[in-house]
């Protein structure tokens, strides 16, 4: 038995959560997986059920999403046990239709399926870097898109350069070179600039 089974085994009861914006669907299983209360609970009374100091410290299983992170941080917090499960196996396990109540039963089944190791949950420290990782990627496929942009506009009127960075760059040289309608070189322009404040990306770290 893993570290994670020992100390879930220690808890009688399991929370399963079907997490949404604004309703919470709990269904409440005893320690021989018999389902003994189901609640649908707006985002007010979520909060004060799992904060409430008299209630029955448990497992609490949710479905590895956007939120279930920051739930997870601060159900541990206040004394529960949190897992999260992998959004691929929910889905594979769920019988009938997608439904906020078939939903928790279903990350239910996930979370005793032994063959299924659970999510961490992230530190914020590590979502954090995790968010910079993927807006720097974002800004360099937006930066690309714009290159490839000015290039397409710039062949169409018979102007093409090299293939990567230096051929760009020498392209850029000639704009000035050559009598482009207003419309265009307007148009280029607002490109290469866009390209230089997303150039800026190559100096963006993520510790």
């Amino acid at each position: 038995m893993n570290s994670t089974a020992r100390r879930s085994s220690l808890f009688d009861t399991v929370y399963a959560v079907d997490l949404a914006k604004n309703m919470f669907e709990v269904h409440t299983f005893g320690p021989h997986g018999v389902r003994r209360k189901v609640e649908r609970l707006s985002r007010r009374k979520f909060i004060a059920k799992f904060t409430n100091p008299h209630a029955e410290r448990g497992v609490v299983v949710m479905e590895a999403c956007g939120s279930s992170h920051h739930w997870g941080r601060q159900l541990s917090s206040r004394g529960y046990w949190t897992q999260l499960v992998p959004p691929q196996f929910v889905a594979q396990h769920r019988v009938g239709n997608k439904n906020d109540g078939n939903d928790a039963d279903t990350i239910y089944a996930v979370y005793r399926d032994p063959r299924i190791r659970p999510v961490p949950v992230k530190t914020l420290a590590r979502q954090d870097l995790a968010a910079l990782h993927r807006t720097r990627e974002l800004l360099v496929a937006q930066r690309t898109q714009c290159i490839n942009q000015i290039r397409g506009l710039l062949a169409e009127r018979g102007v093409v350069g090299r293939a990567g960075t230096g051929g760009f760059q020498a392209l850029m040289k000639r704009i000035n070179q050559e009598d482009l309608p207003e419309v265009t070189a307007s148009d280029l322009t607002s490109k290469i600039d866009c390209v230089q404040l997303l150039g800026r990306v190559r100096s963006f770290r993520g510790g």
